[in-house]
């Protein structure tokens, strides 16, 4: 097949009604051309966003500590705009550690699975309703890392 007057995936963002009349050989090489475009895409986004987080270190730095947090949303204005900073929460559980707790607390009569999951995982959200005498037990499992940073730009006004 001679492949002419094939729209691009760009073409394609803007009407994709014209997707239905596309042969199968065209909509292969437009669906690998839509993967490259989405990897660049994906590289730039980053480089976008790591050349922000660059910029603003100092005052994300700054609105992390005044408060008290390393991770959760923060707002600061740079260059006229409202800048949010998103960075989630990622917490890991020590394997080993969680089975050493559990038979502890099974050797004390109570069930390790009101307290741990099967795979040794404790949701946060479990975790944060414990009373602090049982939340100080597993402190020893429990790792808390900042995620990925996302960062919007807005107007001031917005």
């Amino acid at each position: 097949m001679t492949l002419q007057n094939i729209p691009s995936v760009m073409d394609l963002i803007s009407d994709g009604s014209a997707i239905a009349e596309l042969d199968l050989e065209t909509i292969g090489i437009l669906l690998e051309d839509a993967k490259a475009l989405s990897a660049s895409a994906t590289a730039v986004s980053r480089a976008l966003q790591g050349e922000a987080e660059y910029r603003l270190k100092d005052q994300i730095q700054a609105a992390y500590l005044r408060e008290a947090k390393d991770t959760g949303t923060v707002h600061v204005q740079a260059e006229g705009m409202a800048v949010e900073i998103s960075r989630p929460k990622k917490v890991e559980w020590d394997q080993a550690d969680l089975k050493v707790i559990a038979e502890r607390i099974r050797a004390a009569g109570d069930d390790p699975a009101e307290y741990i999951e099967t795979n040794l995982v404790v949701t946060e959200k479990r975790y944060s309703a414990w009373p602090a005498s049982i939340q100080k037990q597993f402190e020893p499992a429990r790792t808390v890392k900042p995620g990925n940073t996302s960062i919007k730009i807005k107007g001031i006004d917005q």
